[in-house]
C-alpha cells in the first residue's frame, strides 16, 4: 500500500513549476520525476537499478536517441557526465532526447534554482522549464549523468499517442466487460473497457475505448475514445475524443478534449 499526496498545480506553468509547488512535500528527499505522458513499457524497476549503479552524481536523466531533436528537450555529453541541456533547440547538437523520468539527488539544489527562475520570471516558451533549472545545476559545478531509456512510448502528441494506441494494441488486445453488443462486429485488437455500450457499429482495428461510454451506429478505427463519451452516426478514424465527450454528425477525423460536443 502506498501513501499518495496530491499537490495542485493551479496554472500550467510548465514542468520546472509543478516540480516547485511541491516543494515542500519532496525538499528533504531524493526525488524521481516520471511524466504522465510518457509510456515505458519495462516499468521503472531497470531506472532505479540504473540510478543505484550511477555512483556520486547531483541527479540521473533517462534518454533515448530521437529522431527529431528539435522536439525534445536533448543532452550532450562529455565524458561520463552531461555538458549541456537544452530544451527543444533550434539547432540541436545532439540527438540524445530526454525520455521524461528524472532521478534528482541534490533535491534542494533543484527547488532553490527554480525559486530563483520563478522570482526573476525566466521562462523559455512563456514557461519555467526543468530543462533549465538542470542546465543550472550543470553551469554550478554539479555533476549530472544520464542512463539510456529502451521501450519509450511518447503520448505528449496527437500523432504519437495514436501511433503508441497502434503498438500497445498490437502487442496485447484487451475486452472487459462491454454491456451492450448489439448488431456489431469488433475487429481486433482493440481494448474496450468497462459498462461500455456498442450498438449497430463496427470497431476496430486499433480502437481504445474507455468505461462507461455509449457508441451507436458509428465506424470507429485506429482512435482513443475516452470515459463516458457518447458517439453516434461518425465514420471515426485516427481520431482522438476526450472524457464525457459527444461527437454526432458524418465521416471525419478529430481531435477534442473533455466535456466537449460536437454535432455535424
Amino acid at each position: 500500500m502506498f501513501n499518495i499526496t496530491y499537490v495542485d498545480q493551479e496554472e500550467q506553468l510548465g514542468l520546472g513549476h509543478s516540480i516547485y509547488v511541491a516543494a515542500d512535500e519532496i525538499r528533504d528527499s531524493d526525488i524521481m520525476i516520471a511524466l504522465g505522458d510518457m509510456i515505458f513499457k519495462a516499468g521503472y524497476s531497470e531506472f532505479c537499478r540504473h540510478y543505484l549503479t550511477n555512483g556520486e552524481c547531483a541527479a540521473s536523466i533517462g534518454v533515448r536517441e530521437v529522431d527529431d531533436p528539435k522536439k525534445y528537450g536533448i543532452v550532450e555529453i562529455e565524458g561520463n557526465y552531461i555538458k549541456k541541456l537544452e530544451e527543444k533547440p533550434t539547432r540541436p547538437k545532439s540527438n540524445l532526447g530526454i525520455a521524461g523520468v528524472y532521478f534528482i539527488k541534490e533535491t534542494t539544489v533543484l527547488l532553490s534554482i527554480l525559486d530563483e527562475m520563478i522570482k526573476k520570471n525566466i521562462r523559455t516558451r512563456g514557461e519555467y522549464q526543468l530543462t533549465d533549472a538542470l542546465q543550472e545545476m550543470v553551469k554550478s559545478g554539479y555533476r549530472l549523468k544520464t542512463f539510456p531509456v529502451s521501450s519509450w512510448y511518447d503520448c505528449g502528441h496527437p500523432e504519437s499517442l495514436l501511433e503508441t494506441n497502434r503498438v500497445l494494441l498490437d502487442e496485447k488486445e484487451n475486452i472487459d466487460n462491454v454491456e451492450v453488443l448489439k448488431d456489431s462486429v469488433i475487429i481486433q485488437p482493440v481494448a474496450i473497457g468497462e459498462n461500455v455500450t456498442i450498438i449497430n457499429s463496427v470497431i476496430g482495428p486499433h480502437a481504445s475505448i474507455a468505461s462507461d461510454s455509449y457508441i451507436e451506429s458509428s465506424i470507429i478505427s485506429d482512435s482513443v475514445i475516452g470515459s463516458r463519451s457518447h458517439i453516434s452516426k461518425v465514420n471515426l478514424q485516427r481520431s482522438i475524443v476526450g472524457d464525457d465527450a459527444s461527437v454526432h454528425g458524418k465521416h471525419n477525423s478529430l481531435n477534442i478534449g473533455d466535456l466537449s460536443s460536437i454535432e455535424f
